[in-house]
């Protein structure tokens, strides 16, 4: 178990700092309280995952739906198909870097 930090509120850079790690944990729940919604879309069909999570197609959604999977099975400590920190980097690369909103 890790030590608890205390971040002075008078640091400005550490409040940046705080600042980014609640919004980490924010997006990161958010994303674990979602997984049930796609777990049972995607096991219906790429087009209920479409339709649940708006994607441009299927291709797509089974897309979003495999890096949601991997990342949120990754957070809660279960079996991943990530096993090395390259992988986990990489599919926490795609998942930021190459969703996007559709015009």
């Amino acid at each position: 178990m890790a030590d608890i930090v205390y971040i002075y509120s008078t640091s400005s850079t550490g409040q940046e700092a705080l600042g980014a790690i609640r919004q980490i944990s924010s997006g990161l729940a958010t994303l674990d309280r979602l997984d049930g919604l796609r777990a049972n879309s995607i096991a219906i069909s790429a087009a209920t995952m479409q339709n649940n999570f708006g994607t441009l197609d299927t291709a797509q959604a089974q897309a979003l739906s495999d890096r949601l999977a991997g990342i949120v099975a990754w957070w809660n400590g279960e079996t991943a198909w990530m096993t090395t920190a390259a992988e986990v980097r990489q599919a926490l690369k795609d998942l930021v870097d190459a969703t996007t909103v559709a015009t």
